[in-house]
């Protein structure tokens, strides 16, 4: 079946909910102590990465989804967060301001770290990470680039221009292309190719801000919204084998 994960940004009953799209229920709950502003899916399902913020400040909790136990936990070092797991569910890169981790998938610790120039004035805005190709490309708030590093070296290896600033690229199922979304008034989505970032394609939107948005399937048909306005503040899909 197909699960969805809402986090609750609400002062009265922060935490996860589990719903199952087949049977329309509510099937499981994990309390926060704080509002969940965003949801990550291990590969197999059976670990969900959630950030969470507080008066205190916004962290980062790994849960066990039968056991609602936190495996581990660490400090954001963002207001944006995105958490891209590896296939075997073994480590993930994440933005933290003006860099980029690898982090281990069991206990949160800091395997590698991406810098790039100028972090004065920088920080990342969406990642995406082609395994198969051992590359990393990164988005950032202030230049309209994407930057590209080789994974194994932690080298920069080129930067692709495009045409505005930009939150989360998104691959096709090949890892060939690379799509991008405006994050300002007047913009639209950007296909790039993922080795030249020569645009192949192009879409003009106006008064539109996109936040994030996906693939469908082996398709390339891309999803995409501005705001998701309902009592929970974000969701995310599970399908089981």
């Amino acid at each position: 079946g197909i699960t969805l994960a809402m986090g609750a940004r609400s002062n009265d009953e922060p935490g996860i909910w589990f719903y199952d799209l087949a049977t329309e229920t509510i099937t499981g709950h994990i309390a926060t102590q704080g509002n969940v502003s965003a949801l990550y899916w291990r590969p197999d399902g059976n670990v969900i990465v959630a950030s969470v913020a507080t008066g205190e400040g916004r962290t980062v909790q790994v849960f066990d989804v039968a056991t609602s136990a936190i495996l581990f936990e660490y400090d954001a070092m963002a207001s944006l967060i995105q958490v891209i797991w590896s296939d075997d569910g073994t480590e993930f890169m994440t933005p933290a301001g003006n860099r980029v981790l690898r982090r281990d998938g069991l206990t949160g610790e800091m395997l590698q770290t991406f810098e790039f120039p100028e972090t004065n004035r920088r920080s990342v805005r969406g990642i995406a990470w082609s395994e198969q190709n051992n590359r990393l490309y990164a988005t950032f708030d202030v230049d309209p680039e994407i930057l590209v590093w080789n994974t194994i070296t932690g080298e920069i290896i080129t930067s692709f221009p495009i045409t505005f600033t930009s939150y989360a690229p998104e691959f096709n199922h090949t890892e060939t292309l690379l799509a991008v979304g405006s994050n300002i008034g007047d913009g639209g989505i950007l296909i790039l190719d993922s080795t030249t970032g020569d645009i192949v394609d192009e879409f003009s939107m106006t008064r539109v801000v996109l936040f994030c948005f996906h693939r469908s399937g082996h398709q390339m048909t891309l999803k995409f919204w501005q705001i998701l306005i309902i009592k929970f503040g974000y969701g995310t899909l599970r399908q089981d084998s």
